[in-house]
């Protein structure tokens, strides 16, 4: 099951009054700087989104994007070349992405990290540079959750599972992929 599937149970689930799942202001901002949008609690707060709107839904297929979807954003941290060190910004995504999984909507969530690399290196290298992308979140993710468990598997896929419509030595191919599920056992 994918990330999409859990967090917009999670929006809908905020339909209710923020403070009732007990949002901050800053978490509501937070929430539309990473996702593009804000829970239906968050509506009446005033939020100004730091993206820019998605370009059209339709694209030739023969046309490559230069940038992920946003639901490819979403199931993503990316990572600069040959690089496995943690930006400001994919460690603030790993923040609400654990307190997520660390709160009462995603509590029953698990986790799997697949890290991959662009084309531009050799498959060995590739390899063990997406095994160590993949680590560096799962060590970030384990330090914050509140049962470490919650993270299943970290392993690498290196050049063999390029993004659909981005060059295979695209920056954006360098990322981790996160991938939640409902846990077997409870949590």
């Amino acid at each position: 099951m994918r990330l999409i599937l859990f967090l917009t149970a999670f929006f809908v689930s905020l339909s209710s009054a923020t403070s009732a799942v007990g949002l901050t202001v800053q978490e509501c901002r937070d929430i539309k700087d990473v996702y593009g949008w804000a829970p239906d609690g968050c509506q009446s707060l005033t939020l100004v989104a730091t993206k820019p709107q998605s370009q059209s839904m339709t694209k030739p297929a023969e046309v490559q994007a230069t940038v992920p979807s946003a639901q490819q954003v979403e199931d993503h941290i990316f990572f600069p070349a040959g690089g496995t060190n943690l930006d400001r910004k994919a460690l603030r995504q790993i923040e609400l992405l654990t307190q997520l999984l660390n709160g009462e909507v995603l509590g029953k969530a698990c986790i799997a990290l697949i890290g991959h690399s662009d084309t531009s290196g050799g498959e060995v290298a590739n390899m063990q540079v997406a095994q160590a992308r993949a680590d560096a979140v799962g060590v970030a993710m384990r330090q914050r959750l509140t049962n470490p468990l919650k993270v299943e598997k970290v392993l690498a896929a290196g050049e063999s599972l390029p993004l659909e419509n981005l060059s295979p030595r695209s920056r954006w191919q360098r990322r981790v992929e996160i991938r939640a599920r409902t846990c077997e056992v409870s949590m």
